[in-house]
């Protein structure tokens, strides 16, 4: 039996895998999930996580699966192969001279503003908003167009502007558009880009909603306070467990000034580890993740939690 796409990832398989451990030949990977509605922590396989059923079906397709099929065939792969790159770089480069190149650059922001975009906590956002300014719309239409306008004419435009599989496809044709994605890209070119590579006892974790965007203002995650363009934003972006991508405003001095964007880490930064970690907690969905390896640490960290 083929796939039959129900299980759709906010987050992808490919990603999710950098953070996992290789369970068989088959290509299973395990990872360490907490669950933040049970409140526990078990090891699954990356196929079983960061999913909602059908969450990217629409109706005004002839193929409600359209967009999940085009995420993973024309997206995620290029994407994950940039990730790739940048941890055998991160790993190999020679230090002092700079790990990313103008194409890992574009690729890596286009990766992160499209999984920014793509999880339920920011699309589904953008779907209240299209279906507020479409019924906006339509009550103007009604009250100085509808003469003017075939009856049947009306009854498309009605569907166009007031379905919510409407305003969704619409949303999702948006957010995965290259020329858009690319624009995104440019906007955290701007910034500093910084890898940290962490050497100490804690390990970076991830989750449902990964990109992690902090307000040095507000001191809130999430994109309501914040955005790729604001000078207040911080954007953090982990990739495995020892390597998060980091994105900072010009403004911040962090006393780096080498051509080379990696900084170390070890358990003497064991604190702000934590901290990123707490964050991605707070900024997750209903999942956060670890490599398998630190089962006893991340179970730790969720003890006693309520």
């Amino acid at each position: 039996m083929g796939k039959d796409y129900v299980k759709q990832h906010v987050v992808s398989q490919g990603y999710l895998r950098h953070f996992g451990k290789k369970r068989n030949e088959k290509g299973t990977y395990d990872i360490c999930v907490y669950n933040k509605k049970s409140n526990k922590v078990l090891v699954n396989g990356t196929h079983n996580v960061g999913f909602k059923k059908n969450y990217y079906d629409v109706t005004t397709r002839e193929d409600p699966k359209y967009w999940e099929k085009f995420f993973s065939q024309n997206i995620e792969q290029g994407y994950i192969g940039a990730l790739d790159r940048v941890i055998s770089k991160t790993m190999l480069v020679q230090t002092g001279k700079p790990v990313l190149d103008e194409k890992d650059r574009e690729d890596i922001g286009k990766l992160v503003a499209f999984q920014a975009m793509r999880v339920p906590a920011f699309l589904d956002s953008l779907i209240i908003r299209g279906m507020g300014i479409g019924e906006e719309y339509w009550n103007w239409i009604q009250q100085n167009m509808k003469a003017q306008i075939p009856t049947q004419q009306m009854g498309k435009i009605e569907k166009i502007l007031l379905e919510r599989d409407s305003i969704k496809d619409i949303e999702l044709d948006g957010l995965s558009d290259d020329e858009r994605l690319k624009k995104y890209a440019k906007v955290l070119c701007v910034r500093k880009w910084r890898i940290l590579y962490n050497d100490s006892d804690i390990p970076f974790f991830t989750s449902d909603n990964p990109v992690l965007l902090y307000s040095v203002r507000h001191q809130t995650t999430g994109s309501r306070d914040n955005g790729f363009g604001r000078a207040e934003t911080l954007v953090y972006y982990p990739i495995c467990s020892r390597i998060m991508l980091c994105f900072f405003p010009t403004w911040l001095n962090d006393g780096k000034d080498s051509s080379d964007e990696r900084l170390y880490m070890n358990n003497n930064d064991i604190r702000f580890v934590t901290e990123i970690n707490l964050k991605q907690v707070e900024n997750s969905d209903q999942e956060v993740y670890c490599h398998p390896d630190y089962f006893d640490v991340f179970s730790t960290f969720f003890a006693g939690k309520k």
